[in-house]
């Protein structure tokens, strides 16, 4: 119940016992690529067909960006990490606002301590938790730390980019793309690995802010 009272998660209306009744959440995830059909075999990308108006994927993707920064830097329970969070948990209010559909993939940074614990390493290979949660391994103790080899926005970008690049137009496709090829290389081995981090997050929130505004 950490995030109950937050505006990424559908809303609690009521509950009876352990039966909650919550907000209900009519789009339920951003796109399935996995789903196989006739259609699809004919028409490989026909999973876009439902798609919204890129200025509001844009705005979801805005509220997803804010999600990404709330999780890195919540206050009262420590910074969690979005280990197996993907596009099939991520859905949509109809105003376009986020709703995280499943929360069994965020991890907070507590539980990757216990199990890094108990990890013996000779590289970051044998360090990996879940999906999008590769550790990084200490050398000098043959261990696994806490620490990411990538942040939560470097698979969250892939996300964005695939809902976004394919119909963005110049000179923002040029834009965003700069900024995904940013944000692929984004790497907390590197120096000032924090504040690329920031920068990139920042950049993509008012790039897509900037367009939102000129279309509207």
């Amino acid at each position: 119940m950490i995030f109950y009272d937050s505006s990424f998660l559908p809303k609690i209306r009521g509950f009876c016992g352990n039966i909650y009744a919550v907000e209900h959440v009519r789009n339920t995830h951003l796109y399935n690529k996995n789903t196989s059909s006739l259609v699809r075999f004919f028409f490989p990308n026909s999973y876009r067909w439902g798609y919204p108006s890129w200025q509001h994927r844009a705005n979801i993707a805005i509220g997803l960006l804010e999600f990404v920064l709330a999780v890195y830097q919540h206050t009262t329970e420590g910074m969690f990490y979005l280990c197996s969070l993907d596009e099939s948990v991520i859905g949509y209010t109809n105003q376009f606002d986020v709703k995280l559909t499943d929360l069994s993939g965020i991890v907070p940074r507590n539980t990757l301590l216990g199990y890094s614990k108990g990890v013996h390493c000779t590289q970051n290979n044998a360090c990996t938790y879940a999906k999008y949660c590769a550790l990084q391994c200490n050398n000098d103790t043959n261990t696994c730390t806490t620490d990411l080899k990538r942040p939560n926005l470097h698979h969250i970008c892939a996300v964005l980019d695939e809902y976004l690049y394919f119909d963005t137009h110049n000179p923002t496709r040029t834009e965003l793309l700069q900024l995904f090829r940013r944000c692929y290389k984004l790497d907390n081995r590197n120096e000032n690995a924090e504040m690329e981090h920031a920068l990139v997050l920042n950049d993509l929130k008012s790039l897509l802010w900037k367009q939102i505004h000129s279309t509207s």
